[in-house]
C-alpha cells in the first residue's frame, strides 16, 4: 500500500528561511494569523492574472478587462470577509473601510496593468500547474503550483511598492524552485521570467529574465535537506530582531514574539 509522504511547499521553505519561530507558530502550533493588506493585494492580483491567462489558454483570446477587474476585487472582498485582515497601527488610524477600498483599487489596478502590458506577450501552456517532486532518501516530497508557464519558460508575478533591484530574478529562490520543478516535469531547466507590478503614482510593469544551472538546483536541494533535518530535530531559530520580517506590519506573530526586546515578558 502506497502512503503519501508529507509535502514541502515554497511557503514552508520561505518562512523557515526567514524565521524559524514564525514557521513553528504557523505550521507546528497551527497558529494562523490573518493576512496583511500587502499579501491580500498580491493574492488578488494573482487571481486577476489567472482569470485572464486561463481564458487565453482555453480559447486563444484574452478575457474581458471587466472580468479580470471583477476577479481581483471579489478576491479582496471575499478573503477580507472570511479571514479578516491584520491592519497595522497606521492602517487602523485611517479606518478599515478606507484601507479596504484602497486594497481593492490597488489589486484591480495592478491586475489591469498586467492585462495591458504583460499578458499580450504571453502564450500560456499551463496555468496554476500542480507538481510534485519526489525527494529520494527523504520522507518528504516537494510540491506546489507553477503560476504560469509558456513553452520552455516559467513566469512568476510579484506585486511591490518600490522598483525591485536588477538582480531580483537572479536572487529569487522561488524561481529556482520553479526551475527544479520544470526540469523534472519537462526534462529540461526552463527559462525564467519575473514580472514585477510596481504600485507607484504611475504604476509600472517590469520583466526580469534569468536562468538557472544544474549547480543552482543542487544548492537549493542542499538547503532543502537542512530544512528537513531541522524539522526532524525540532530546531526553529528565530530571525534577528533587526530583520524586516520582524516588523509587525509584515508578521502577525511579531507583537507577541518572545525573542524580541519589549514585545512580551520573558
Amino acid at each position: 500500500m502506497c502512503t503519501m509522504k508529507p509535502q514541502i511547499h515554497w511557503s514552508h521553505l520561505s518562512m523557515m528561511f526567514r524565521c524559524g519561530e514564525q514557521y513553528r507558530r504557523r505550521y507546528v502550533e497551527n497558529e494562523i494569523c490573518p493576512p496583511g493588506v500587502a499579501l491580500l493585494v498580491g493574492s488578488a492580483t494573482h487571481k486577476g492574472v489567472e482569470v485572464n491567462m486561463r481564458r487565453k489558454l482555453e480559447s486563444g483570446e484574452a478575457a474581458d478587462a471587466a472580468a479580470v477587474a471583477d476577479a481581483a476585487r471579489d478576491h479582496v472582498v471575499g478573503r477580507w470577509e472570511t479571514e479578516g485582515v491584520d491592519l497595522d497601527e497606521e492602517e487602523r488610524s485611517r479606518g478599515e473601510g478606507v484601507v479596504r477600498g484602497e486594497a481593492v483599487q490597488t489589486a484591480v489596478d495592478l491586475s489591469l496593468l498586467h492585462y495591458r502590458e504583460i499578458a499580450p506577450k504571453i502564450e500560456p501552456t499551463h496555468v496554476e500547474r500542480p507538481w510534485v517532486v519526489e525527494l529520494k532518501n527523504f520522507h518528504r516530497d516537494l510540491a506546489g503550483r507553477i503560476d504560469l508557464q509558456e513553452r520552455g519558460r516559467i513566469r512568476d508575478t510579484k506585486t511591490c511598492k518600490r522598483t525591485p533591484p536588477p538582480t531580483a530574478a537572479d536572487d529569487s529562490d522561488q524561481l529556482t524552485m520553479y526551475a527544479l520543478a520544470g526540469s523534472v516535469l519537462d526534462g529540461a531547466i526552463p527559462e525564467l521570467r519575473l514580472d514585477a507590478l510596481v504600485k507607484l503614482k504611475v504604476s509600472k510593469a517590469i520583466t526580469f529574465s534569468t536562468q538557472r544551472s544544474a549547480q543552482d538546483l543542487a544548492v537549493l536541494l542542499r538547503r532543502i535537506e537542512r530544512f528537513s533535518e531541522a524539522l526532524d530535530r525540532g530546531v526553529f531559530l528565530p530571525a534577528d530582531q533587526s530583520n524586516w520580517c520582524c516588523d509587525p506590519r509584515y508578521c502577525g506573530y511579531a507583537r507577541t514574539c518572545p525573542y524580541h526586546r519589549g514585545r512580551v515578558q520573558a
